[in-house]
């Protein structure tokens, strides 16, 4: 049986690895203006569990969700 220690470092290490991976991102967040604009790709749950203001902004009354990705 695994320790709740290395449960706790698994589970932190793991989340480490979503946070950086850009591959199974379903947010796009768009700043800037004109020709000036970059593009962030982000998780939702990450968002949502780190973020009030996001937590809010991706519930069903805020956010569409088109395909795999949510507008807002």
């Amino acid at each position: 049986m695994m320790s709740s220690e290395t449960l706790v470092h698994s589970l932190l290490r793991d989340l480490g690895r979503l946070y950086n991976d850009t591959n199974d991102y379903d947010v796009i967040i768009q700043v800037g203006e004109e020709f000036d604009i970059e593009y962030f790709k982000a998780h939702s749950n990450i968002l949502k569990i780190r973020s009030s203001y996001f937590d809010s902004a991706l519930s069903s009354n805020w956010a569409k969700k088109e395909g795999n990705v949510f507008t807002f």
